[in-house]
C-alpha cells in the first residue's frame, strides 16, 4: 500500500523540481514505448502562471481582503479567532507544497490549451478509479476472485454490487493512507486534477504508437517459453576472471553477484531478474540466447554484449502457456497501452515541475525563501549523487584495470 505514494503525491515529491529525474522501468521485461513519442517542450509557455482562483477577474481590494482576513471563524469563550490567524501558519507549514501545485496545475492547464486538450470532471474522475485499481487491486483477493466469477457467470447483478464493495473497500484504504500521509483530500485532488492534465498529454502522443505487431510480441513475452535466471554484470575478462573463480571456491552466484556486478538496480537482488521470453525488448538478443541455451542450475561461459560481459545462471524455465492470441489480444493491448501511457506521464511531470520552475515568481518573502532553500538543497544533493557516481567509477577502474581496450564507462544496454 506504501506505493501509492509515488502515484498520488508526485507533486510533493517534484516540489521545486526535485523530481527532476523520471524513475527507471519497474521491469525489464516491459518495452519502453514512451521513447516514441516527440519530446515536450518544457519551455511552451510564454507567460508566468497565473494563480488567481478568481477566473482571472480583478483582484479584491485591499479593505474588502483584510475584512476577510479579520473574518471570526470560531471563539473561545468571549475571544475570537479569526481567519488571519489560521492561514500565517498555514501558510508557513504547507503553503509552499500546496503553491507549487497550484502552480504546477496551472501551467498544465495552459499547456493543455496550446494543445487543444479538454479536461472534464469525468475525465478525473476516471483518473481516480484507475489510481484505487492500481494501487489496491490485490487487497481483497476474495472480492476479487467473487467479482471474476460473477463475470464469468454473466451475473450482471451480482457484479456490480461486488464491484461496489470494492469501490468502498478501496475508498476507506485511500482514506487511511492519506491520513498516515498527513495529506488532506483537498491535496489529493489537486495532485489527482494535475495527473488527469498529464495523461491527456500522454494519451494525445501514444495515439497510434502501439501496432498489432507490437502486441504479438508482447505475447510472446506474456504467454511464451520463459526463463527465470540471475546475472553478473562485469566491465572486462579480468573482472569476469575473478568472478569465476569465486564461483569456483563454492561461493553462491547471488553473493558474487551482489559484491561484483555493476549493475547496482540488479545486484542488489543478487543478479535475479524477473522472467523473460526470447522476445522481451530490453535485454541483448546474446543474453537471451545464452540463457535459453542452458539448463536449469547450469552458470554460462562469458557472454560478450558490449559494453559489457554477463555471466548468466539459469533458475528455471517455463513452458508457454496455452493460450489463443485472438482471445487476449484486445487485454493485452490495454496494458501495453496503460505502461506506455504511465511513462509518458511520469516524463511530462518531470517537465512540468521544471516548466513551473522556470515560470513562477513569488512574491511572499517568507514562501521565496523556502523556495529557494528547497532549489539549494535540490541542487546541493543532484551535485553531490553525481560526485559520487563519478568516484565509484574511478575507483573501479583503479581496482580492475582491463587487460583489454577499454570497455565504455556509460553502458548503453544491460537487462
Amino acid at each position: 500500500m506504501k506505493h501509492i505514494v509515488g502515484a498520488l503525491v508526485f507533486g510533493m515529491v517534484m516540489v521545486c523540481g526535485c523530481g527532476g529525474q523520471a524513475r527507471p522501468s519497474q521491469s525489464a521485461a516491459h518495452s519502453d514505448l514512451s521513447a516514441q513519442a516527440a519530446p515536450r517542450d518544457s519551455a511552451q509557455a510564454a507567460q508566468p502562471a497565473n494563480l488567481s482562483t478568481n477566473g482571472g477577474s480583478s483582484s479584491p481590494s485591499p479593505a474588502a481582503h483584510d475584512a476577510e482576513l479579520d473574518r471570526v471563524i470560531a471563539r473561545i469563550s468571549d475571544r475570537p479567532i479569526v481567519l488571519r490567524q489560521l492561514v500565517k501558519p498555514l501558510v508557513e507549514s504547507r503553503g509552499l507544497v500546496m503553491l507549487v501545485n497550484l502552480a504546477q496545475l496551472e501551467v498544465a492547464k495552459q499547456d493543455a490549451a496550446t494543445a487543444h486538450l479538454i479536461v472534464t470532471p469525468q475525465d478525473i474522475q476516471k483518473e481516480h478509479e484507475r489510481t484505487l485499481e492500481r494501487q489496491f487491486k490485490d487487497a481483497d483477493p476474495k472480492l476479487n476472485e467473487q467479482l471474476e466469477n460473477a463475470i464469468a457467470k454473466n451475473n450482471t447483478k451480482d457484479a456490480e454490487g461486488i464491484r461496489a464493495e470494492l469501490r468502498k473497500e478501496r475508498e476507506q484504504l485511500l482514506d487511511q493512507l492519506l491520513d498516515n500521509q498527513q495529506i488532506s483530500r483537498l491535496e489529493y485532488n489537486l495532485l489527482l486534477e494535475i495527473n488527469t492534465y498529464c495523461r491527456k498529454a500522454a494519451e494525445q502522443d501514444l495515439a497510434g504508437k502501439i501496432t498489432d505487431e507490437m502486441v504479438k510480441q508482447e505475447f510472446g513475452v506474456e504467454y511464451g517459453e520463459t526463463a527465470e535466471a540471475r546475472f553478473i554484470q562485469l566491465t572486462n575478462m579480468q573482472e569476469v576472471g575473478e568472478a569465476q573463480r569465486r564461483l569456483q571456491a563454492g561461493q553462491k552466484f547471488e553473493d558474487v553477484a551482489r559484491q561484483m556486478s555493476n549493475n547496482q538496480r540488479y545486484a542488489e537482488q543478487g543478479g535475479a531478474l524477473p522472467r523473460f521470453s526470447r522476445q522481451t525488448e530490453g535485454l541483448p538478443q546474446s543474453f537471451k540466447d545464452a540463457a535459453f541455451a542452458l539448463k536449469p542450475g547450469q552458470v554460462s561461459d562469458p557472454v560478450n554484449a558490449p559494453p559489457n560481459y554477463y555471466l548468466i545462471k539459469l533458475e528455471a524455465i517455463h513452458e508457454p502457456k496455452a493460450v489463443k492470441f485472438e482471445s487476449v489480444k484486445d487485454s493485452l493491448r490495454q496494458s501495453m497501452y496503460e505502461r506506455a501511457a504511465q511513462a509518458m506521464m511520469e516524463d511530462i511531470r518531470v517537465a512540468l515541475a521544471k516548466q513551473t520552475e522556470k515560470l513562477m515568481a513569488i512574491d511572499d518573502p517568507k514562501l521565496k525563501k523556502q523556495y529557494e532553500e528547497k532549489i539549494a538543497l535540490r541542487d546541493r544533493q543532484v551535485k553531490d549523487r553525481r560526485q559520487i557516481e563519478e568516484q565509484m567509477r574511478r575507483q573501479r577502474e583503479r581496482i580492475h584495470l582491463p587487460t583489454t581496450s577499454p570497455a565504455s564507462t556509460g553502458p548503453t544496454t544491460r537487462p
